[in-house]
């Protein structure tokens, strides 16, 4: 593994490349997850999962990357850059999760899964929702929340150093 404070002192001078900052990612994992981490590497891609719901963000040779919790996924493209990507990687492990069904009788016809950034606020990660055939009947409202995965203010703190790095 990689000493990140080490790393650190290194990057106040000169920029983060993509992959140092993935193999800082994979061995911040590491540290933080062993137990629970599923490092999947092919020819040209790397898929890092993490527990359950599985969080997982996968990157190919070129670094592109896309960050997925479940079934539910988001690209580089639908973030901008590469910081936005990260930062939404580790808040779906360090922050709670709001997930909201909406179903016409027992008929799920769409769904939210949402970051809780602060004070009730929240961060829309993902939807999926289409036509209900069952239109006549009442809509009723699920709403489930899953508590963050980790709650460690030395990993956050090792978090705050790769985003001060990325810079």
């Amino acid at each position: 593994m990689n000493n990140l404070k080490y790393s650190k002192q290194i990057y106040e001078y000169m920029p983060i490349s993509n992959k140092i900052l993935l193999q800082h990612i994979e061995d911040l994992l590491q540290e933080y997850f062993s137990h629970d981490l599923r490092i999947e590497k092919t020819e040209n891609q790397t898929r890092l999962t993490v527990g359950e719901p599985r969080i997982w963000i996968e990157y190919n040779e070129d670094f592109e990357e896309e960050i997925l919790m479940g079934v539910e996924h988001r690209s580089c493209g639908h973030y901008g850059t590469k910081n936005d990507l990260v930062n939404t990687f580790f808040n779906l492990l360090t922050k709670r999760i709001r997930i909201c069904r909406s179903f016409k009788g027992t008929s799920c016809f769409y769904e939210t899964l949402d970051i809780e950034l602060s004070d009730n606020r929240f961060y829309e990660f993902w939807s999926a929702g289409g036509f209900s055939f069952y239109f006549w009947k009442t809509t009723t409202t699920q709403i489930e929340f899953l508590e963050p995965y980790i709650t460690n203010p030395a990993f956050e703190r090792r978090i705050l150093d790769l985003k001060i790095a990325m810079r």
